[in-house]
């Protein structure tokens, strides 16, 4: 009976994985104030797990999202935005749902060493293999990962949010990280209320920038990030490379991740500084596109 207990909790604990569906409770409307287009190359709308010697990746393609994730995107821009991007076009170029899941192991050697004080423990070393993996997946921490990007009237934007559970991905997990994302979006294209105007020079919407975006921007110049001008913080870096972003000015902003990357290792900043580098190698913006550099920088970022 012992020996069957502990195979039923095996194969529960072996058994416990990432969520394979999630549902947006998400009300769609008849019509939006501005046209939605939806650009993304057919391998990103379906769902696959990448395995590497790090663990695996799950992307959510459009088969286990409900709705879709254009349609969930441009209802959420509708219900928020809707005056504001009036006659506008935003055009959906990248959409990427990913759970990143570290591999568990179990040190063979040191399991056959502790069966071997146990009397019969050769019985149930296979079983508590299985256990112990098991727990292992529990305690390890996994990544949920959601990038957007596309352009509006032209204007490309992009958003990225990483957040970090504990234990099983649930679905509950899965679209606390998915509001998170349509609420950061909706906030780049609020501060996408800048334009270019003539002459290189920009104006702001007062109503649609944040007034922390207004300082950044003020405040940066390529300078800010280069070798030998006084260190500042992290988050600070990333923040300049983000408003030199909206600028469009990659270059400059290629800068300032880095910056931000070589001061702090393990912190929000810190992934959110990779993640962006491996985005600008894949798109090549300010950078030769590489996306085997940008698969590297990814990894650093955890993801």
């Amino acid at each position: 009976m012992r020996y069957i207990t502990l195979a039923l909790l095996a194969a529960v604990l072996s058994a416990c994985g990432t969520t394979t569906s999630v549902k947006l409770a998400i009300k769609m409307p008849d019509k939006t104030s501005f046209i939605c287009r939806d650009e993304r190359p057919l391998d990103q709308k379906l769902s696959r797990i990448d395995n590497s010697s790090f663990g695996a990746t799950i992307v959510y393609g459009d088969d286990k999202l409900s709705p879709s994730v254009t349609e969930m995107l441009c209802a959420t821009l509708q219900e928020r935005l809707s005056n504001q991007l009036e006659g506008k076009t935003i055009s959906l170029t990248k959409f990427y749902v990913r759970v990143f899941e570290p591999i568990a192991s179990v040190d063979p050697n040191n399991l056959h060493a502790a069966s071997a004080t146990v009397p019969n423990g050769y019985v149930v070393e296979p079983l508590a293999g299985l256990l112990i993996l098991g727990i292992e997946k529990i305690k390890s921490e996994k990544v949920v990962s959601i990038d957007i990007e596309g352009t509006l009237d032209n204007t490309p934007f992009s958003t990225s949010v990483s957040d970090r559970y504990r234990g099983r991905v649930t679905e509950e997990n899965m679209r606390t990280s998915l509001e998170h994302s349509l609420e950061e979006f909706s906030k780049e294209l609020q501060q996408k209320g800048l334009r270019k105007v003539e002459g290189g020079n920009l104006e702001a919407s007062s109503e649609n920038i944040s007034d922390g975006l207004k300082s950044d921007l003020e405040n940066t110049v390529e300078g800010d990030c280069r070798e030998g001008v006084p260190k500042v913080s992290a988050e600070s870096y990333f923040r300049r490379g983000k408003a030199l972003m909206f600028l469009s000015d990659y270059k400059a902003a290629m800068v300032c991740f880095m910056r931000a990357q070589e001061e702090e290792k393990d912190t929000v900043a810190y992934r959110e500084s990779c993640s962006q580098i491996a985005m600008m190698y894949e798109l090549g913006w300010g950078v030769d596109k590489d996306i085997a550099v940008s698969k590297l920088w990814l990894m650093k970022a955890g993801l």
